[in-house]
Parts: C-alpha cells; structure tokens; sequence
C-alpha cells in the first residue's frame, strides 16, 4: 500500500477527505482503519480506564490552561491551581476515569498524573515566556472556515486533508506547530515515518 492508494480509498469513502490519524490507521491495519473510519464501529465503553484516557486528561489539561494564557497570561503563582483546576474538571469530563477515580489503583495513578500535568504545564509556560513565538491556537481544527483544508491532487483526483492541532504558536509570519505525545512512540523512528506508521506531526 502507498500514500495514493490511501488517499484514493479515503476519497471514495468520505467525500475526498482524509485525516493524518486516518492514513496513519490505514498504513498500521487496512482492516482497522476499514471498521473505524467506513463503517464507524467503535470500543464498547467500558467503566475502566484505558492508557488513552490519561493522555487524553493531560491533552485537556492543557487545552484548558493555555486558553487561559492566550487570553490574559498565566503568572508562575498560578500554574498549579489552575492545572489542578482543570484537572479535576477534565476528570468529571471523563467517563471511564471518573467512575474509577475512587478505587485504589486509578487513584494512585490520578495522583502521578495530576503532579505530572502540573509540571507540564510549568514547563511549558517558562518555555512560552521565553521564546519570541507565541500561542495563537489551541486544539485548533484544519478544515473549516478559519484554516481552509490542504488539498493535494493524488493524479486521478483531489483529497483534503484534515485534522486538529494540539497547539499553533506564531511569530510574524512564521508558525510553530506544538504535538503534544505522552506515550513512548512518540520517539523520532525513521522507520515508522517511511512505513505511514507515525506521520501526523510531518503532515
């Protein structure tokens, strides 16, 4: 399989729109990205966490946190009261952990990741008051009306690429582009870049 042939099925299936997420799926399991992103079928919801739903608490930690900075600036005294803050909300917010957050395993984990989000968050506001580029988007979606699709001709036709931004931070005219990871492949590996395996970040 190539990018091409992908790009071809996701523009039969989905109207000429493909996702990084959806060719990553694609070039992993053809089957996986087939039940996920044609026929929609999805995990049945469980009242247990998974290891997604912890990065998934850590990336609206985040979201949350630097709406906030975008807005009015974040002082070094508040960091840990707002990332504990929004922690506590992004907990309620989720189904899975919530219903767990009482039991002794998945609170001890809770108490790791909420210490975790907060020095995350600190890093990465001194890193955001030093640098000259600042955030200008958050979870930002490419493909509406304030950041048009990229469309790339595939030779018998035209995809869009969609998708969603964790963070854009911009400097005049020039953008930096923040993918949050906090999972281990998320280590630079040629391989899995050539393969289609871990592509988002280049896309």
């Amino acid at each position: 399989p190539d990018a091409f042939s992908a790009a071809r099925a996701a523009e039969k299936a989905s109207g000429g729109r493909i996702s990084p997420s959806r060719l990553e799926s694609y070039f992993s399991c053809g089957y996986m990205q087939y039940f996920s992103y044609i026929l929609r079928l999805r995990r049945r919801e469980e009242a247990a966490p998974r290891s997604t739903d912890y990065g998934t608490i850590l990336h609206g930690v985040l979201e949350k946190f630097f709406r906030v900075y975008m807005e009015r600036g974040v002082d070094e005294q508040e960091v840990r009261p707002l990332a504990e803050k929004f922690f506590e909300e992004c907990i309620a917010e989720n189904v899975a952990v919530s219903a767990s957050a009482d039991e002794p395993q998945t609170a001890r984990v809770l108490v790791r990741l909420k210490e975790e989000a907060v020095k995350v968050c600190s890093a990465l506001r001194v890193e955001a008051e030093r640098s000259s580029y600042k955030p200008v988007y958050v979870e930002q979606y490419i493909g509406g009306e304030e950041i048009p699709a990229l469309k790339a001709d595939i030779g018998d036709g035209e995809v869009e690429l969609r998708g969603r931004i964790d963070r854009v931070d911009a400097l005049d005219d020039k953008i930096f582009v923040v993918d949050y990871k906090t999972y281990k492949c998320a280590k630079f590996k040629l391989d899995e870049i050539y393969s289609g395996m871990k592509i988002q970040l280049y896309l």
